[in-house]
């Protein structure tokens, strides 16, 4: 801990001074420019294979252990932050706030992986029948094999939604939740699900809002790794390689041409996102919640920390402060956000 409280010290110094440091972004053009030869079929058939992962039995349990939100602490801090109760989740807030005494009838969620964000609406009770779509072959048959199976009001599509029409007025909600940052036609997207809600309808987004093709800046890969570094050897163990006990690497900038070899549809142009939505929607909520620094520091080892450790679930909380205050002085940008919004007139 005194290592640590070293470098929130030192940090401190450099919030005082606010040197700007590190290098920006690539601007989204210059982005989209580099990606241009990547578009077509092939581009949606490696999206499509890459993200069948999620499938898999074992993948929520690895994401868990491997993301920035997987920890308890972590939840606590967004739940305060989007509904200002650490024990009241986005759901809650938003049935008690804008439906009651409303029922929500039709859900709509764009991207909907293997069906864990419709898994959840249901045990909430959240409304009374449910469209997911998703450009995964495997996450939509497992999906209906497993959430629609048991829940037959609930339907899951294959589709492309860069270029899949949606039916206009059928629904009272939609979501994105952590997927618009996969939409290149942000404009094309963000016009449908508008004409596909309800006069009356609202869209929930919990996204990734940071640079595109996640080319962080020098500044960001600086603060996490300096905090890294500061964790115990346990803590630093890479996950993604066990049963191996190595050390993970630093945190690094993969180029634009390495994440279109992977997931060619990886933050193609989340910087623009939130410009894109005030065009068509009219956001009555908007909460800032992070992840510019946290993300990538605990990216492969969050479940080094270990949510039933006391003294874990403190150095958790004091990172999340730090990011917080740097946030906060300006220092550096939230990254992350969660956005309750309503159709412009069309």
């Amino acid at each position: 801990m005194s290592k640590l409280n070293q470098m929130v010290a030192r940090v401190k110094g450099a919030v005082r001074r606010r040197r700007s440091g590190g290098a920006s972004p690539a601007p989204p053009d210059a982005v989209l420019a580099e990606g241009a030869e990547e578009r077509g079929s092939s581009s949606q058939e490696r999206v499509s294979d890459f993200w069948g992962k999620a499938a898999a039995a074992d993948f929520r349990p690895r994401h868990i252990a491997t993301n920035w939100m997987g920890h308890v602490e972590v939840q606590r801090h967004i739940n305060t932050i989007c509904t200002g109760s650490p024990d009241r989740t986005y759901i809650d807030y938003f049935l008690e706030t804008y439906m009651a005494p409303r029922r929500v009838g039709d859900v709509v969620n764009l991207g909907c992986g293997e069906g864990a964000l419709e898994k959840w609406l249901i045990d909430c009770d959240f409304a009374d029948s449910y469209v997911g779509y998703d450009i995964s072959k495997k996450c939509i048959a497992h999906a209906n094999a497993t959430v629609g199976k048991s829940y037959p009001r609930a339907r899951f599509i294959c589709a492309d939604l860069n270029q899949t029409p949606l039916e206009r007025r059928a629904y009272d909600v939609a979501f994105f939740s952590h997927s618009l940052h996969h939409f290149e036609n942000l404009e094309r997207i963000c016009d449908e699900v508008r004409a596909s809600l309800r006069d009356d309808g609202f869209l929930l987004v919990h996204e990734f809002i940071g640079p595109s093709r996640m080319q962080w800046t020098d500044k960001q890969l600086s603060l996490c790794n300096r905090l890294f570094e500061q964790l115990a050897p346990e803590q630093q163990l890479d996950i993604s390689q066990s049963p191996k006990r190595v050390k993970r690497p630093a945190a690094s900038r993969a180029t634009v041409a390495q994440w279109l070899k992977g997931d060619p549809s990886e933050c193609v142009r989340s910087a623009e996102m939130i410009g894109v939505l005030e065009q068509h929607f009219e956001i009555l909520e908007r909460r800032d919640y992070g992840g510019t620094i946290l993300q990538k520091l605990f990216e492969n080892i969050m479940g080094n920390f270990s949510n039933e450790s006391a003294d874990h679930r403190a150095m958790v909380r004091l990172l999340i402060a730090f990011e917080s205050m740097l946030i906060e002085e300006g220092v550096i940008s939230s990254d992350f956000t969660f956005v309750i919004a309503r159709p412009r007139p069309r």
